[in-house]
C-alpha cells in the first residue's frame, strides 16, 4: 500500500489517506468556512473494490492552521486540499518558515513537525 498523504487537520489531529487526494472526501468538504462545516474524512465502505485507509495522528508544536488567520475563513477543505493555503504553517515568531501542504506524505509530515520543534504521536499497533 502506498504511503498515506495529508488530507485534513482539525486541532491537534492530522488525517492521512492512502487514496488519491482528489478522491478523498468528508462531510461538507466543499463548504466554507471549513472550520465550522467540515467533518472528519470519510472511511472506506466494506464493499469497496480498492481498499484504502485513513490514519489519524496527534501532533503538537508551534504551527498555525488556516483558521488562525480569520474567525470565519473563506476556505473549504476542497480549497485547502487544492493547495490554496497550507494545512500547517510555522508560527510567525519562529525563525524558520515551514509549510505543510495537503498531499504531504506521512514521513515528510513527521520530519517537518520535528524540524519545527514539534512532535507527532502515533498509536502503537
Amino acid at each position: 500500500m502506498k504511503e498515506p498523504i495529508l488530507c485534513y487537520v482539525k486541532g491537534p489531529w492530522a488525517y492521512f489517506t492512502t487514496q488519491p487526494l482528489k478522491k478523498q472526501w468528508g462531510d461538507d468538504w466543499d463548504d466554507a468556512p471549513y472550520e465550522h462545516n467540515a467533518g472528519e474524512p470519510y472511511l472506506p465502505h466494506e464493499d469497496e473494490d480498492k481498499p484504502w485507509e485513513i490514519i489519524k495522528v496527534a501532533w503538537d508544536g508551534d504551527f498555525d492552521t488556516p483558521d488562525h488567520y480569520a474567525i470565519n475563513t473563506n476556505w473549504s477543505v476542497r480549497n485547502i486540499n487544492s493547495k490554496c493555503i497550507p494545512w500547517l504553517e510555522s508560527a510567525s515568531f519562529m525563525n524558520k518558515r515551514i509549510l505543510i501542504w495537503a498531499g504531504t506524505k506521512f514521513s515528510a509530515f513527521k520530519s517537518l513537525i520535528k524540524r519545527g520543534g514539534g512532535k507527532v504521536y502515533v498509536e502503537e499497533p
